[in-house]
This record gives C-alpha cells, sequence and structure tokens, in this order.
C-alpha cells in the first residue's frame, strides 16, 4: 500500500481499492467482457490499432470475450501475433476461443472456459484444446514470433475444424483436422473470444476479429473505434508515466509491458531530485526474446527528464541500471547518449533481484542483488542534472518486467516515496469516461 501521505490532497481526488478486490481492469470496447486472469488491453502498434493480452499472471483459462451468445455454430476469425515466447512449455498458449463459459462446471473450478485454437508448446506446432477436458491431436506447423497469423475455427454441432495462415504468405497455412471434442454437453452455446498465454511474462497481439454466422460476418471489431489506454493503470497519482508503454497494477506488482518498441519507456515518481539520491526496486524479468537483441532492455533509472532536450528529441530520458542484451549482462546506460562499461552477470529470466542505484549528480552507483557494478561518470551532466526517478521498461515490443517495493531517497538518505503495489488506484474521473472496466 502506500507509504507516504504527503500529497493528501492528490489521494483525495483518487478512489482506489485493495488489489484483492480490484482484479483486473482493462481497457476494451463495451462489447468485450474479461476473465479474471491476464491483462487485456487497446494499444497502438506503428499506427494500428490492436488488442494487447499479456500474461501478468500464471492463471488458467486466460480469455476475454464477446458479450454476446451466438449459438452453436458459427466461424471465429482473427488475426494473431505471437510477440514473446518461451519454447517447449506446454504452458506456453495463445490464440482464439469459441464455446467460453464464463462460469464454470464443478470440474472446472469457477472460471472461464471454453474450445480453443491455440499455438502450443513449441514453435513447430498448433493445437485444439477443450479447456480443463482435453486437448486434440497435435498438428505440425512451424510458425514464427512476431508473425501475423490468420485463425480460423469453425464449429459445427459438437465437433470443431480450424486453419491457421500466414497473412504475408499465403501457401504458408495448416488445415486442423475436424475434432470432436470431449464434454460437448458443457461446451454449448457460450460466447467467442481470444486466449491470452497460460505462461506468465508472454504477450500476443490480436486484430480483425469476426464472427460468421450462416455465411454472414454477425460481428467485427478492428479496435481502431476504442481509444488507446493511458499508459498507466492502477498506479498511485504520484507515478507519472512517459508516453512509450503500458504499466498495469495488478496482484500487488507493477507490470511494465513493452506494448511498443518505442525507446526510451519511463514511469516515474512525481518528486525530482535535487542533488542525488537513490531508488531500491525488486525487479523480475518475466520474458526476454532474442537474447543478442540491444533493445532487450529493462531495470531502473534516475536523471529522469520529461522533456528531452534537441538531440534527444521530445521524449523522456535518463540514466538506466538495466538488464541488457543477454542472459549474462547489465549495464548502465545514459539514454540516447551512450552505454556504460559492459558488465557480466548470470541471471535468470523470472528470478526476482534487488535493483539499487544512487547518484551524487554526476556519477551513478549500483547493484543487482550481491553483485556491485563499477561507478560510472555518465556523459553530458549538463543535460542530466537533476530529474526523477523510477522504473524503465523494456525497448523490446512484448517484454513484460514487474516491480515491487520500490523506495525512492533524497540525497540526505531520506525517504521520500515508498510503494509495494498493493492497492489499485482506479483512474480519475476524466480518465473513467474512456474506459470500460470489467471483472
Amino acid at each position: 500500500m502506500l507509504k507516504r501521505v504527503s500529497f493528501l490532497a492528490l489521494i483525495a481526488c483518487v478512489a482506489f481499492t485493495s488489489a484483492a478486490f480490484a482484479g483486473g481492469h482493462y481497457q476494451l470496447g463495451s462489447a468485450w467482457v474479461t476473465g479474471e486472469f491476464g491483462s487485456y488491453v487497446i494499444v497502438d502498434d506503428a499506427g494500428n490499432r490492436v488488442l494487447c493480452a499479456a500474461a501478468v499472471d500464471g492463471g488458467d483459462p486466460k480469455h476475454a470475450w464477446i458479450n454476446q451468445d451466438f449459438g452453436n455454430d458459427y466461424t471465429i476469425r482473427c488475426d494473431v501475433n505471437m510477440l514473446t515466447w518461451a519454447d517447449a512449455q506446454d504452458l506456453s498458449r495463445a490464440g482464439i476461443a469459441g464455446r467460453i463459459q464464463p462460469d464454470g462446471t464443478a470440474a472446472d473450478g469457477d472460471h472461464d472456459r471454453g474450445v480453443t485454437l491455440l499455438f502450443h508448446d513449441n514453435l513447430g506446432n498448433v493445437q485444439v484444446l477443450n479447456d480443463l477436458r482435453g486437448w486434440g491431436p497435435n498438428t505440425a506447423f512451424s510458425w514464427k514470433t512476431r508473425t501475423w497469423y490468420t485463425f480460423e475455427m469453425t464449429f459445427s454441432g459438437n465437433s470443431v475444424s480450424a486453419k491457421i495462415t500466414n497473412k504475408s504468405n499465403p501457401t504458408d497455412m495448416v488445415e486442423l483436422p475436424s475434432w470432436s471434442f470431449p464434454d460437448p454437453q458443457n461446451r454449448q452455446n457460450g460466447f467467442v473470444g481470444v486466449t491470452a498465454s497460460t505462461k506468465a511474462g508472454l504477450v500476443a497481439y490480436y486484430d480483425n476479429f469476426e464472427v460468421v454466422k450462416d455465411g454472414q460476418v454477425v460481428f467485427s471489431d478492428d479496435f481502431e473505434g476504442t481509444p488507446a489506454a493511458p499508459s498507466a493503470v492502477g498506479t498511485s497519482p504520484f507515478w507519472i508515466a512517459g508516453e512509450a508503454g503500458y504499466y498495469v497494477v495488478s496482484g500487488g506488482k507493477l507490470f511494465a509491458i513493452a506494448s511498443n518498441a518505442a525507446d526510451p519507456k519511463h514511469l516515474w515518481y512525481a518528486g525530482e531530485l535535487v542533488g542525488g539520491g537513490s531508488i531500491s526496486a525488486d525487479v523480475t524479468m518475466l520474458s526476454w526474446d532474442d537474447p543478442t537483441h540491444d533493445h532487450s532492455r529493462a531495470g531502473i533509472a534516475m536523471h529522469i527528464k520529461p522533456n528531452g532536450s534537441a538531440p534527444d528529441g521530445a521524449h523522456d530520458r535518463g540514466i538506466n541500471l538495466l538488464l541488457h542484451q543477454e542472459l549474462n549482462q547489465v549495464q548502465f546506460l545514459n539514454d540516447l547518449r551512450a552505454w556504460g562499461p559492459a558488465q557480466t552477470l548470470e541471471w535468470a529470466v523470472g528470478t526476482t533481484y534487488k535493483f539499487s542505484m544512487s547518484s551524487n549528480g554526476t556519477t551513478v552507483s549500483g547493484s543487482i542483488g550481491d553483485f556491485t557494478l563499477p561507478d560510472w561518470v555518465f556523459p553530458d551532466p549538463q543535460n542530466r542534472a537533476n530529474g526523477y526517478a523510477g522504473v524503465t521498461a523494456s525497448t523490446r515490443a512484448g517484454q513484460i518486467a514487474s516491480y515491487d517495493n520500490v523506495v525512492i531517497k533524497n540525497a540526505a538518505g531520506q525517504i521520500v516515496y515508498e510503494d509495494d503495489f498493493e492497492t489499485f488506484y482506479e483512474p480519475t474521473s476524466s480518465e473513467a469516461s474512456n474506459w470500460s472496466l470489467f471483472r
């Protein structure tokens, strides 16, 4: 919960709820409803508005669905792009779904479930799943991350057939055999929608969702009519988000979701640190893609300047302590200026590390767990004087980092702010006018 109370007047204008009761809050059009797991939000992807489904938890199943029952027999079509993937893991999966039942039977527990067409387990396999009942036959298909595929699934009675086609190369496609799914009596009617990954840390994009019945398109959504989400959801009013990335509070943690490839990406505390200070936080990288990719990075930051100088352009930038590029590399970065010397540290996805960073105004010190980096006198200090402290999301789209137990101190070593993210703050009334909130 929020520990410092120096801005009570600001807090008073914001509704807040315990994270245990807030659940997920997402921005979708009014036709959509979400289940209890995952994060679903509309984002801009290179000028195209898409639905981003981020697995910020390991809950299963994960669905967002159209709040309309189309009966038993229909076809669902949707473009799907899997941004990140953990290969050869059963819980790696994402796709589309029909016959979704929002309230589970006794055998299901109390969550939603349906019949789903999925990328599953590895980069050579696709499969149909009757949630919590049984898998259809394995079907070999070599597919790639960061590639758009059109998923198509047709329900007829108690069977389902499916097809997946590479949008940029239609000859690259696979047809799945018709499957008579088990337990059909508990899969009658229901809703249609998308399925996020069960594996925490994976991100999928969706676009051009359609439902076809009796040869006619009876529902479609290209997500262009829904406002893109604000950059931060559920954070206290003391946090300010830059224009890039997406930050959401869920389950007592802050998640930084790289919903695009813009750089830099920062969320910072609203009180400027003058003459130096420090920040510490528990940081967990939930996914990592292309370990030799320079844009793979995430961590904490100081000296954040919200408005770039002429060489920077018009975006925020600062001094960062980051996991960077390799699974054995950490590094300081002066945004858009220079990298500090690379340091070797073996680190692992899914492991939480205590990040600590301090500055005297021209020199930064840092540590990750028990590993201490050499102090770095960063270049261009005149354009990094003072500034704000906060977190840095990945430049590589699709990566997710989580943060907890943030502590920010001023130059005198006094705590000016701390946050353990146990409180989910509802949007202000002006923000709420653009939102459809569902549990």
